[in-house]
């Protein structure tokens, strides 16, 4: 019984020894020729010196430091060719097949897997809606890798014809070249072509992970001792970090690198937002200790307001009801869904009503609403007349809101503001009387001193035939030279009437000019280029007192330069009368001091000047002047060169043709 006992230790002993016995004798397995053949970049390929390279590579030499083995590289062709080399034995592994591809050979092996990767499916940035909306009969080719891919799995993306090709590099050269619209490849491969020849933006991963590929070293089944090595450094290396540094050595993972450059990102924002937060938090602490003792004594009269605020519709609506304007939420139907108290007063309803017309029915406002667009980007200007005659002068302006079809709406009296304006812009003009009364009092003594002669002389040659007839001649010319004087001097200075009539812009300007000519006295040149057939319909004596104060602009602009020296010669005025499309172009031009594009910018604002003496209300009025008449003011100038100014009316083409 005790030599039986000792006999079955014996057995176990020696089965253990003899499982042991390929690991223990690895260390004696020195010499390894490893068949390479294929160029799939970056997991193995052959460089310009035939030297081989990429992933298995690494791999393999890693293998061969821990198995303790010198490991002699034997390049091949194809991959074909170095199986049959290993089946012969003229090498003893074969690196980088696919994991089951040779069950098939009997005395062939695959080690455990040494890689595996994704594959996908590859197009290029053109087809790739092609690709994803491929209808049910398809018209795109495609390839894949022979043992990457089953042909069924391949054929569910309906593509025709489905080409089998042998390397991974063949894939890609063949989509490059335009052999193929698409192609099933493992991402790696591709990803890694794609950015060494610099085309990743002309191609795009249509179908993402559609199947996966493991890679091993092939051996011959026979050689126990050297697969036990390989098999054993594989698993060592597997579990250490050399591995992943191998595989991020050749292997970018656009995934991961995407992934780390959203959390830094976040990181980042997450930063700022959380500084923020803290100076946030910093301010409203010291401001809160600031208005601590401001909040206790308001504290009753807050709880009122945060009732208020809590029962208000939107803050929005608030706004609308504390401006110091008419307010208005308006739909563009013209509902009406929230007015203020000044526009109640405004519009006569009381507060107490809770039904709120409609906005086209409203007097004032209604007006307003009828005259502007769905949005405007400056306020403009309504003038209207009461029972009384009394002139008003409402500015209005249409906001959009967040919603659509909703639109705030403002009207604020500025009567008094307009008044004050028209005060300023009176002195201004008072001014400019002052020097065309001056000229009118100069050229005045010409036809008077004609005229006094002629009456100091009646008394001695009063019968004389030829006496007569030059008194006949000259006298009642020189009065005529004084009342057309004296009568452009009264245009110019009555208040602009509101009365609407249909007459040729070209009278306006022949009114004007007179007034011009004084003002130059002689020293200016003025010229004109006038279209007497265009006629428009607005009220005539504003257009009179703008284009007046425009033409005074560019005589003073003018003579300003012909101060500084410039030859008179270059120095004119010209005014045009001209059509463009369906209006009439009032221009006045003048080579005087110009202005910058900062200051034809800011030159109609009220009291905006260049001048050292301006008020600067002169183009402010005549700018107003001309848009209450319907029209608009054009400038362009250029600092030293000249300035343009344009009055622009839409043509009254009314009995045009008659």
């Amino acid at each position: 019984m005790r030599h039986r006992k000792t006999l079955c230790t014996l057995l176990c002993a020696f089965c253990v020894l003899f499982s042991f016995l390929p690991v223990l004798a690895a260390g004696s397995y020195k010499d390894v020729r490893v068949g390479v053949s294929g160029q799939t970049q970056p997991l193995l390929f052959v460089d310009k010196d035939g030297i081989p390279q990429g992933v298995y590579v690494d791999i393999m030499n890693e293998l061969a430091r821990i198995g303790d083995l010198n490991v002699e590289y034997v390049v091949f062709d194809r991959q074909n060719q170095a199986v049959e080399a290993l089946e012969r034995g003229d090498v003893d592994a074969v690196l980088g097949v696919l994991e089951n591809d040779y069950e098939s050979y009997p005395n062939l092996r695959s080690s455990p897997e040494i890689y595996s990767a994704s594959t996908c499916l590859v197009t290029s940035v053109d087809n790739a809606e092609k690709v994803l909306n491929m209808p049910e009969e398809g018209y795109l080719s495609a390839a894949y890798e022979l043992g990457t891919a089953t042909y069924s799995l391949v054929s569910q993306i309906n593509a025709k014809p489905i080409r089998i090709m042998g390397t991974q590099e063949q894939l890609y050269d063949s989509l490059q070249s335009g052999g193929v619209d698409m192609v099933m490849a493992v991402r790696d491969c591709m990803q890694y072509m794609m950015n060494e020849d610099g085309v990743s933006e002309q191609y795009t991963v249509a179908l993402n992970y559609m199947t996966s590929v493991s890679y091993a070293i092939l051996l011959n089944r026979n050689d126990h001792l050297l697969f036990n090595a390989v098999s054993g450094s594989i698993n060592r290396l597997r579990s250490s970090s050399d591995y992943d540094n191998i595989i991020d050595k050749w292997i970018v993972n656009a995934d991961l690198e995407n992934a780390q450059m959203r959390i830094q990102r976040l990181t980042t924002i997450l930063s700022v937002v959380f500084g923020g937060a803290v100076l946030i938090v910093v301010m409203i602490i010291a401001f809160n200790r600031q208005l601590a003792k401001l909040v206790d004594e308001k504290t009753g009269e807050l709880k009122e307001k945060v009732e208020e605020l809590e029962n208000a519709y939107t803050l929005r609506n608030k706004l609308v009801e504390h401006s110091n304007a008419a307010n208005l939420v308006v739909r563009l139907d013209g509902t009406v869904l929230l007015m203020n108290d000044i526009a109640r007063r405004m519009e006569n309803i009381p507060i107490e009503q809770p039904e709120l017309p409609n906005i086209e029915d409203m007097h004032i406002i209604g007006e307003a609403w009828e005259r502007s667009p769905a949005e405007m980007e400056q306020p403009e200007l309504l003038v209207m007349r009461d029972e009384n005659g009394g002139r008003h002068t409402y500015r209005y302006q249409c906001h959009r809101t967040s919603i659509p079809d909703e639109r705030v709406f403002i009207v604020e009296d500025v009567t008094s503001e307009e008044q004050e304006k028209q005060e300023i812009f009176e002195e201004s003009k008072n001014k400019a009387l002052n020097r065309i009364i001056s000229g009118i009092a100069h050229e005045i003594k010409n036809p008077l001193t004609t005229i006094r002669t002629y009456a100091s002389l009646a008394k001695d040659q009063g019968d004389d035939p030829e006496f007569l007839e030059s008194f006949q001649e000259y006298v009642p010319r020189e009065v005529d030279r004084i009342s057309r004087m004296i009568e452009t001097l009264m245009n110019y200075s009555r208040p602009p009437r509101g009365q609407i009539e249909r007459f040729s812009m070209a009278s306006v300007v022949d009114d004007c000019l007179g007034i011009a000519y004084i003002s130059a006295k002689k020293k200016i040149r003025i010229e004109t280029d006038l279209d007497r057939e265009l006629y428009v319909y607005t009220s005539k004596e504003p257009i009179r007192q703008a284009l007046v104060n425009l033409l005074m602009n560019s005589v003073e602009s003018v003579e300003t330069k012909l101060a500084a020296g410039v030859d008179p010669a270059d120095l004119f005025v010209r005014v045009r009368v001209f059509r463009r499309e369906s209006f009439v172009v009032t221009e006045v031009y003048d080579t005087g001091t110009g202005m910058t594009e900062e200051q034809v910018q800011q030159c109609t604002d009220p009291f905006f000047t260049t001048k050292t003496t301006g008020t600067g209300m002169g183009l402010a009025m005549s700018k107003m002047y001309i848009r209450e008449t319907g029209g608009s003011l054009e400038v362009e100038s250029a600092l030293g060169e000249f300035t343009i100014m344009r009055m622009v009316y839409k043509e009254d083409r009314e009995n045009v043709e008659a």
